[in-house]
């Protein structure tokens, strides 16, 4: 088994508010767009996430196949975003 050890990497609510100038509505609309194009299509495939500081946290129940069920949802989900990107649609 191979054990993943966290990156330190922040939040990208903490991302979004270091940078000068990025108020307060900037990050709500970037949640916004990350619900809706990552968080939201999850669900409709029954399957939810919990991100959290750019982690993904799963029950020590879950199993390969839930695992699989997981990735390739987020099959879909990047190949959504990327199909949209060339399509030169707004992310």
């Amino acid at each position: 088994m191979t054990t993943l050890k966290p990156t330190g990497a922040p939040d990208i609510d903490v991302v979004l508010r270091s940078f000068s100038g990025i108020d307060e509505n900037a990050v709500v609309q970037v949640q916004a767009i990350l619900r809706r194009r990552i968080l939201r299509p999850f669900v409709v495939q029954s399957v939810l996430i919990t991100p959290f500081h750019n982690m993904l946290l799963c029950s020590p129940a879950t199993s390969s196949a839930d695992v699989q069920r997981m990735l390739v949802a987020f099959d879909e989900v990047l190949a959504a975003l990327a199909q949209d990107r060339l399509a030169g649609a707004a992310v």
